[in-house]
């Protein structure tokens, strides 16, 4: 028995026509995550990354004569772009072939897609349930009205169906890795090239001079903070659901024994909200004897708090990065964008635990809010040089 196909794409994140690409352990996260019911369940899952398919043009139409479905995934920036050309390529020789987008920018502004004719539906927030249920829809020849978490174009007006909520990881099928050609993002992160690399990060200590096997990972979905410069709060509800420490460590071990990685980078949105959860991975890494350096994202205030003892955990565990978001630098700015970090105490505090265990630290700050004031902008700007 033949089985149906289902062609998945991520488009180019940064315009290789520029001379720029993204970083090559940025591996596409936001595929293998929707892939999880359909490889579950049968279906055949064809996965193809612009960054590193050259021919992905090609590949992608091959792959859609006779496929189920079409999607793509983005985030605010050239990828919108590059997703809308594959798209309509995609139409042109596809005309019945059903569209499929969802990330954070489409579900924000999904009458965009829906206007242009590049989508036929778009997943709003959270991604694994709708879209599997949008297979199941297709496969069975039903509307997709029916199906909760989309936004359509009806009558002439955008239509959203039912609100999905978000759930746990622990209803969600585990990834398929399988469908990862990782030696493809290895390769790429060690080939030399003339373009400029956005979005890396600092190479571990010890490893400088030597061959890099880095990957990414999601533990986590959603944030629960209310800042007001951050789509989240609309796509997720400010709702927040993590794997467990330890099932989080028992996952990553097990697939460390599969690419035999040496650093892990973290895109969970806040992956430290739980101190309890950080310190049980943490813990199950350290009785492990970690087999490689990882990073995450930690909010300022989140470390601040800590115990002592908890920050130890992270470096014991090889943690060798916090990625922290600072975003303003004067307390007016902090309470009107709803960040509300201590910039008299908590900036010192979080960036100084990091530095005293060895730990690198890195910080987003952001200047030109709407009717931010030219003092604001100069606070940050002292500030973040400060900090620096």
């Amino acid at each position: 028995m033949t089985r149906k196909r289902i062609v998945l794409f991520l488009p180019h994140r940064d315009n290789p026509g520029l001379g720029i690409r993204t970083s090559a352990d940025l591996v596409p996260l936001e595929l293998l995550q929707i892939a999880t019911y359909p490889a579950a369940n049968g279906y055949e899952v064809v996965m193809i990354d612009a960054m590193v398919h050259e021919d992905y043009e090609k590949r992608v139409l091959e792959a859609c004569e006779g496929a189920l479905v079409f999607a793509t995934s983005c985030i605010l920036g050239y990828q919108v772009y590059h997703g809308a050309t594959v798209a309509r390529a995609v139409r042109a020789k596809f005309p019945k072939l059903p569209i499929l987008w969802g990330g954070w920018f489409p579900s924000v502004y999904p009458e965009l897609f829906l206007q242009n004719d590049v989508a036929d539906a778009v997943g709003l927030g959270q991604g694994e349930m709708t879209f599997w249920e949008c297979v199941q829809a297709l496969d069975s020849g039903t509307p997709l009205d029916d199906v909760p978490g989309l936004a359509l174009w009806r009558d002439g007006k955008l239509h959203k169906t039912a609100h999905r909520p978000v759930v746990g990881f622990d209803e969600i099928p585990r990834v398929p890795w399988e469908l990862l050609d990782y030696e493809l993002y290895v390769k790429l992160q060690n080939t030399k090239s003339p373009n400029k690399v956005r979005q890396t990060h600092p190479t571990p200590p010890g490893l400088e001079n030597k061959p890099r096997r880095a990957i990414t990972y999601y533990s986590s979905y959603g944030c629960p903070e209310p800042c007001t410069f951050c789509c989240s709060p609309i796509v997720t509800g400010r709702r927040w659901k993590a794997i467990p420490g330890k099932v989080l460590a028992e996952r990553v071990l097990e697939l460390h024994d599969r690419f035999k990685f040496d650093t892990l980078r973290y895109q969970d949105a806040n992956f430290g909200v739980a101190e309890k959860r950080s310190n049980e991975w943490c813990e199950a890494l350290i009785a492990a004897k970690t087999p490689f350096f990882w990073s995450a994202t930690y909010e300022i205030e989140t470390v601040a708090r800590y115990k002592e003892s908890s920050c130890d955990l992270l470096k014991d565990s090889r943690c060798y990065l916090l990625i922290t978001g600072a975003e303003a630098g004067t307390q007016e700015q902090q309470v009107r964008i709803k960040k509300n970090i201590d910039v008299n105490k908590s900036l010192d505090l979080c960036f100084g635990r990091a530095t005293e265990r060895g730990m690198l630290t890195h910080a987003t700050w952001i200047i030109g809010y709407p009717r931010e004031s030219r003092e604001s902008m100069l606070g940050t700007l002292l500030m973040a040089g400060k900090i620096k």
